[in-house]
């Protein structure tokens, strides 16, 4: 804002002729008049409306005004009264039959000023030709004032002159006075659907534009929409505007004193709702109120049906009106804050009060609503607003603070706190009936169930209002959770969700984190994936969602319970493990909280985590451990770390150790444990000892084929892979797929092939790729840069030499070295500026954009997030192709080295500037590397019998190296099974030339064997 007279600030709310004070002041006078704004100095314009001719009001004001005589516009600023009036009155001199049109514009007049003017107006008109009078700007009068000059009016009307009057809702005693005039509110001056083609045409709207939600038909709004074809500044000048109106509204409101003054000062900070939540904070609506406001400032969006009010403008846009109300009224600002709250928007809640409220309303606020708060995360705003320093609140601190403090320190890992305000409840027990209510309390309590197991955390008891957790949604759905996860560590069974699906389903979304949610679809993935052992993909990345919100947000208890989940999920999904700290990180936070069923349970999966891993000595131990403590008893624990320890076994020992031990397996006693059952069946499938296999699961296949034990036996066949073969086979076929992890029934698998170039289809926008291979250049969106913006050769040769090495830092130092290696050093550093400046403006960088080129100190590199090279995909693939050949089949190798060759267009670009030796190197490395992996791919397609990907693979890498002996005997075994032998013959006889004329030297004894095995000894003259 920028500063006023004397220094003061200037708000919004000031820019409307001089300061609300100001201007109430100037609104002196016995009539009650009001002093207008300087319509000549606003964001809105003074006649855009002009530009567009509103037929179907004037057809409605010529109707009328022939039948009534006198017609009324009564609306809001920014309607287009003005320019409605000047319309008519145009209109009107242009008619022949009537000619004689006034406009008076009596905003700065008093009621007697007014009558003046309007009978010196009279007596300027010609006789008997039904001339007009339009006034326009009528001030707010009182009633005396009102009736004398809708007596001067109707005067006039016997004198056949006809009026048109436009005034702002809040001239009320005027328009009760005119019961007799046609009237014109603010909703017909809308701009509605059909005239909008009109309006589009005189100002070139854009299609794109979403015109009712940015004006809701406003005419000032719709005009000033001109402006917004793109980002900046056409929403500011629509901002401006928006706020403009909706200040000069309150203005008004405020200077007569208006009941709706408050409820409108209400609605614009609160910016939306439902009108019951101003009955919460004190403030009664009366119907005959809202329906006033509804008909004469629609905006306000005021929906009486619906019982809901939808302020007009952004956040963004209203948000210097918002801070002046709140600076002139606080209170406002605190019962707005305690609306959002109210209705359930607890973020929009936090946001407001940080921005308006003063450290008292903050703390109020945490006192009067502790739980709602700490169950949308804010375990910041709790702590700042608790205390000045820290986040340790005093002793005399409001209850309702200490049980905010108590349950923050729940979710963020602050036992000690907790324990600490428990305590302090405790002694102040007493307090906590008159100061907490009874729904914040149960939500307390009922959260604390969920931490049952952490001693010391007890809260005090209290009266049955307190105490009864039934008392709010939160606390029975806090309630619940503490059962449901309570039987899932317990290995209880099947859970029992009752209603809870439902009123999950019905609970509204409005903030980031819903403490009560998570918690609960955290249960509902543990359920799916310890009991079905499927289905939880989507869970996975729904969590991995909504972990970041909660990150961010201190709570760190609830975070490690959420990385759990999610890594249980992909344990039984078969699904990498992307964080691999996940379980080590719950099992250390329930050591704290004293739960030993988390504690075993992330033991036990930990020690799948690890044996997927390939560590199946710790994982044995893990396994033997679970078995220990948990006991036969806890069915669930018992058989995951049964089965852990037989399948760690059964990795990290010898086939003919596994065999030996299976012969000691006694098969003739039944067995009821479906882990017991299982250990035995994966330890007869490891040893090959298929009909005492067959015999085994025909005996037991009622224990074996249970839901509860599917899922851990699907990942210890997924474990055990050719082992587990055996089993695999004898599996019913109805059910052979639910115990496979890499079953079809969600989809073809994903190749090598297609994770590679996902990256390519996925392109974003702003997206550079820097092409090396065969020559370079850049692309932009899929357009390639034209040669135009290239035309510093060394910003080519920076940009080269960055692509080469994406995300990775080149000091200043080694680019000055190989562009300007004989220059002073001061000069070259220089010269390195222009050229990073001249590679900034090539890409397209500017501060508001992507920031493609990263400065760290010294350092420069590409941004990963918007650069890419096909050197940065060959990389890719060629580690795949070369280092992982165990993790790929025959058919992924060949799809990735068909892939391979699309990328690698020819040799690498070596610069024609500076000194190319890096480039020469990195040239013969990448050719080395495409060879390498073309041999590869052959090989991989001839085991497949894929000649014709054999061949094509041949070729291409004879094309970069025609004179490598061993691409040369596969390229000649390829030509050969697919019956070209006259090509092997070529390929031979040209590479024996090159050895005669170049080296002097002779083939190598394999190649001259692969040779005449293909072509025949003696042969390779008649085929020449």
């Amino acid at each position: 804002m920028e500063s006023g007279r004397g220094g003061r600030r200037v708000g919004p709310l000031d820019t409307l002729g001089g300061t609300m004070d100001e201007r109430m002041a100037d609104s002196g006078g016995a009539e009650g008049l009001v002093a207008y704004a300087d319509h000549e100095k606003t964001a809105l314009g003074v006649y855009a409306g002009l530009i567009v001719k509103r037929d179907r009001l004037l057809h409605d004001l010529a109707m009328h005004g022939k039948d009534m005589g006198i017609s009324v516009v009564c609306a809001p600023r920014g309607f287009g009264v003005s320019a409605l009036l000047r319309q008519y009155v145009s209109v009107v001199q242009s008619d022949p039959a009537r000619g004689a049109a006034t406009y008076l514009d009596v905003a700065r007049l008093d009621c007697a000023g007014v009558i003046e003017a309007v009978e010196a107006a009279c007596k300027a008109m010609p006789a008997g030709s039904h001339p007009l009078l339009a006034l326009d700007h009528l001030p707010r009068f009182d009633r005396d004032a009102s009736e004398r000059i809708a007596s001067t009016l109707r005067a006039l009307r016997e004198h056949d002159v006809e009026a048109v009057v436009g005034c702002v809702p809040i001239a009320r005693p005027f328009m009760q006075a005119m019961g007799d005039a046609h009237k014109v509110s603010a909703q017909h001056l809308l701009v509605r659907p059909d005239e909008y083609r009109a309006w589009a045409r005189a100002f070139a709207l854009s299609p794109a534009l979403d015109v009712y939600e940015l004006t809701r038909g406003v005419p000032a709004l719709v005009a000033l929409l001109e402006r917004c074809v793109g980002r900046e500044p056409g929403y500011e000048a629509l901002d401006a505007g928006t706020a403009e109106i909706l200040s000069d509204a309150l203005v008004q409101m405020r200077s007569a004193r208006d009941p709706l003054y408050r409820i409108a000062s209400l609605m614009v900070l609160t910016g939306s709702g439902a009108l019951h939540t101003f009955a919460a904070v004190g403030l009664r609506l009366r119907s005959g109120l809202m329906e006033r406001l509804a008909h004469d400032w629609p905006l306000f969006g005021v929906d009486l049906t619906e019982q809901t009010y939808r302020c007009l403008g952004s956040g963004a846009a209203i948000r210097p009106l918002r801070e002046e109300l709140a600076r002139r009224r606080p209170a406002f600002a605190e019962a707005a804050a305690r609306m959002l709250m109210l209705s359930g928007r607890v973020d929009e809640s936090v946001a407001f009060a940080e921005a308006y409220l003063d450290e008292r309303a903050r703390l109020d606020l945490v006192a009067e609503f502790p739980a709602d708060l700490t169950l949308a995360g804010h375990a910041r705003f709790i702590g700042d607003s608790i205390a000045e320093a820290g986040r340790v609140p005093r002793p005399h601190a409001h209850p309702g603070a200490l049980t905010a403090t108590y349950m923050v320190s729940l979710l963020t890992g602050e036992y000690r706190m907790a324990r600490k305000m428990a305590a302090e409840l405790g002694r102040r027990a007493d307090e906590i009936r008159s100061a907490v209510s009874p729904r914040q309390w149960a939500a307390a309590v009922a959260l604390a169930r969920g931490w049952r197991t952490c001693s010391g955390i007890e809260l005090p008891y209290l009266p049955a209002e307190h105490a009864v957790s039934a008392s709010g949604e939160d606390a029975y759905l806090l309630d619940e959770h503490a059962r449901i996860y309570a039987e899932i560590m317990g290995g209880t069974g099947p859970i029992e969700w009752h209603d809870v699906v439902d009123r999950l389903s019905s609970r509204p979304t409005s903030n980031a984190v819903d403490v009560p949610r998570l918690l609960l679809m955290a249960d509902g993935c543990l359920d799916r994936a310890i009991h079905e052992g499927g289905g939880v993909a989507a869970g996975i990345s729904r969590m991995e969602g909504l972990l970041k919100p909660v990150i961010e947000r201190g709570l760190f208890a609830l975070a490690v319970r959420i990385r759990m989940t999610v890594n249980v999920c992909r344990l039984v999904e078969g699904e990498p493990m992307e964080d691999e700290r996940g379980f080590m990180d719950a099992g250390a936070a329930a050591v704290r909280e004293s739960d030993q069923l988390t504690q075993l349970f992330c033991m036990v999966a930990e020690g799948w985590q690890d044996l997927i891993a390939g560590q199946a000595v710790n994982a044995q131990f893990r396994g033997q451990q679970v078995m220990r403590l948990a006991g036969s008893a806890r069915t669930m624990l018992y058989g995951w770390g049964r089965l852990l320890d037989r399948v760690a076994h059964l990795r990290n020992t010898s086939p003919l150790g596994i065999a030996d031990e299976a012969e000691m397996l006694d098969l003739s006693e039944e067995c009821a444990d479906p882990a017991e059952a299982w250990t035995i069946a994966l330890h007869l499938s490891a040893a090959r000892l298929d009909s005492e296999l067959a015999a085994w699961f025909s005996l037991h296949k009622h224990v074996l084929l249970v839901d509860s034990i599917r899922p851990i036996a699907r990942v210890a066949i997924s474990v055990l892979g050719e082992r587990a073969a055996s089993l695999c086979r004898i599996l019913p076929d109805r059910v052979r797929d639910a115990y496979r992890m890499d079953a079809s029934g969600s989809g073809p698998d994903e190749t090598l092939y297609d994770v590679v170039v996902s990256r390519e289809r996925d392109t974003e926008m702003g997206q550079l790729v820097f092409s090396l291979f065969g020559g370079f250049q850049v692309s932009k969106n899929g357009h390639a840069l034209t040669d135009s913006m290239w035309k510093r050769r060394k910003a080519c040769v920076v940009a080269e030499r960055l692509a080469l090495d994406i995300g990775v830092f080149v000091t200043r130092r080694e680019l000055i070295d190989m562009l300007w290696p004989t220059k002073e050093y001061g000069r070259a550093r220089s010269c390195l500026y222009v050229t990073l400046s001249a590679l900034r403006a090539a890409m397209g960088q500017h501060e508001t954009g992507p920031q493609y080129l990263l400065t760290q100190g010294e350092g420069l590199a590409l941004n990963r997030e918007f650069a890419t090279s096909d050197t940065n995909l060959f990389d890719t693939l060629a580690r795949e192709i070369l280092t992982h050949g165990d993790r790929l089949d025959a058919k992924q190798t060949v799809e990735a080295c068909l892939k391979l060759e699309g990328i690698y267009k020819g040799p690498l670009q070596v610069p024609d500037a500076g000194d190319t030796s890096l480039f020469a190197r990195m040239r013969d490395m990448y050719a080395s590397k495409y060879v390498d992996c073309m041999v590869r791919g052959i090989d991989e397609a001839l085991d497949v019998e894929n000649l014709s990907a054999a061949g094509w693979l041949a070729e291409a890498a004879l094309r970069q190296e025609p004179n490598r002996e061993d691409l040369i005997r596969r390229a000649m075994k390829v030509y050969g099974l697919m019956g070209r032998r006259r090509e092997a013959a070529r390929v031979y006889q040209a590479h024996l030339g090159y050895l005669q004329r170049e080296l002097h030297d002779a083939p190598e004894i394999e190649t001259r064997e692969m040779y005449e095995r293909v072509v025949g000894p003696g042969k390779g003259e008649l085929l020449i």
